[in-house]
């Protein structure tokens, strides 16, 4: 079955390779960065459905959040998550080369919607949308 996917990355340039991965499974939106999420998220809800959304962590916060709230960006993600993905109900699989696990497990634990996360740096760009299709298919078996 075809999936709409938002892809929200800063640097989606470096990762053309895992988005051409992930057309297989569907049509994938690209946001480059928190600013163009949002206005997919709050411009065009009626247009399209999402079905998932993978969502990098450490972005630059572009003027949506300070640089201390944003933990000089390392946390920009996870603030973008709690204002306007998790009131919309969207599994989301976070996408990062963030290294304090103790935070990216407790930002999966504490967040129903937040259905796996995936390390860029502990996987290849023809394993991603294989490892992507597991975790939305345990997430639809529960």
């Amino acid at each position: 079955m075809s999936k709409n996917i938002l892809f929200i990355e800063d640097k989606l340039v470096d990762l053309s390779d895992f988005v051409e991965a992930l057309e297989k499974y569907g049509k994938v939106y690209k946001a480059i960065g928190v600013r163009q999420a949002r206005n997919y998220l709050s411009k065009h809800p009626k247009e399209i459905n999402f079905d998932f959304i993978i969502l990098d962590i450490m972005m630059p916060p572009e003027g949506l959040y300070e640089l201390d709230q944003s933990e000089d960006g390392k946390a920009t993600g996870i603030l973008f998550y709690h204002d306007y993905i998790d009131i919309k109900d969207i599994p989301t699989i976070a996408f990062t080369a963030h290294d304090n696990d103790i935070l990216l497990d407790s930002f999966y634990r504490n967040n129903s919607n937040v259905i796996g996360i995936i390390k860029k740096r502990a996987i290849l760009y023809h394993e991603f949308s294989k490892k992507i299709m597991e975790i939305i298919s345990q997430h639809e078996c529960k």
